[in-house]
């Protein structure tokens, strides 16, 4: 895999990142040490971004490492397990990512991604993606007589499952740590507003989840090329226009009979049933080409790549 993007991040932090995820591929680690490495590099990210955030609440340049961009990277992008895996590494470290095509000349063909965040995130996702695609082709190993069954049903099928369970832990760990640290910073706020009777004390306690809203705006911005708070602004002029929708609508609704509404509940319903058998169809269509043991499979072997308290460490949140 190819990387592009910018030499200036923030070397120490990406220096340790890469020590640990290079466990995985250098094929030495033990499944404990590769839990390990995996778990001490999500804390490293997670508090790395929380020191940015605090830095910035108080309105200091939150230094090398922080400075948004557009990452480019080539390959791995062939199989939607793939990809799916890729945009949860990417919005779990706060980041957007692209898919990006080329024509062959007879289709599109998916080659790579684009990265959109501050450099040292984007960083790191590069690195995860890199760790755990080669924890997928490690745990599938064992499974294959040779190479040239790697990209079989079966083992495309298993990697599947494994990928897909790995973006659920990685979901749920991130979801965990947000709401704790945002729970506790909000805590903080009030009982700084209660002891000063401020409504201003406690701004600078940077809470996670609006600091996830916060990236996600300027991410957009920054793929759009808009000014900042342009995202924001969008934001509340849709929100205000689905408002009015939605009022038009109950005022529309109001002013007609029962039997006018009976019709139009009726129709919505036809819809929405014709909608939910087409969607019944295409996942039809989607598990039976899938070898359903060896998916099954892979999401069990997918939790021996440990994100959680497996090997006899207790876990402390980095964003506490």
């Amino acid at each position: 895999m190819e990387h592009n993007m910018t030499a200036a991040i923030d070397r120490k932090t990406l220096d340790k990142i890469r020590k640990l995820m290079n466990l995985a591929k250098d094929g030495g680690a033990t499944e404990g040490e590769a839990s390990v490495a995996l778990e001490k590099a999500r804390e490293i990210m997670a508090a790395n971004n929380l020191t940015m955030a605090q830095l910035e609440a108080a309105g200091r340049d939150a230094g090398e490492g922080s400075k948004r961009l557009k990452g480019g990277v080539k390959g791995k992008a062939l199989y939607k397990y793939q990809q799916r895996l890729m945009s949860t590494i990417a919005d779990t470290n706060f980041c957007a990512v692209l898919v990006d095509s080329s024509w062959n000349g007879r289709r599109y063909m998916d080659t790579g991604y684009t990265i959109v965040g501050r450099e040292a995130n984007v960083a790191a996702v590069v690195n995860m993606f890199d760790y755990l695609n080669a924890s997928l082709e490690r745990i599938v190993t064992p499974h294959l007589s040779s190479n040239s069954e790697r990209l079989s049903r079966w083992a495309i099928s298993f990697k599947e499952g494994a990928a897909q369970r790995l973006a659920e832990r990685l979901r749920e760990r991130h979801n965990e740590a947000m709401a704790e640290q945002s729970a506790q910073a909000r805590a903080q706020q009030a009982a700084a507003r209660q002891s000063s009777g401020s409504s201003a004390s406690g701004a600078l306690v940077v809470v996670m989840e609006d600091f996830a809203q916060a990236e996600a705006d300027a991410n957009y911005e920054h793929r759009m090329g808009w000014e900042p708070g342009e995202a924001a602004k969008r934001r509340a002029q849709s929100e205000a226009r689905r408002a009015e929708h939605q009022r038009r609508e109950e005022e529309r609704r109001a002013n007609l009979t029962e039997e006018e509404r009976a019709a139009e509940d009726a129709a919505r319903e036809k819809d929405r049933a014709k909608w939910e058998a087409k969607w019944d169809r295409e996942r039809d269509r989607y598990w039976a080409n899938r070898d359903m043991d060896a998916y099954f499979q892979g999401r069990d072997e997918a939790d021996k790549i440990g994100l959680d308290d497996q090997v006899g460490h207790k876990r402390q949140s980095a964003l506490k």
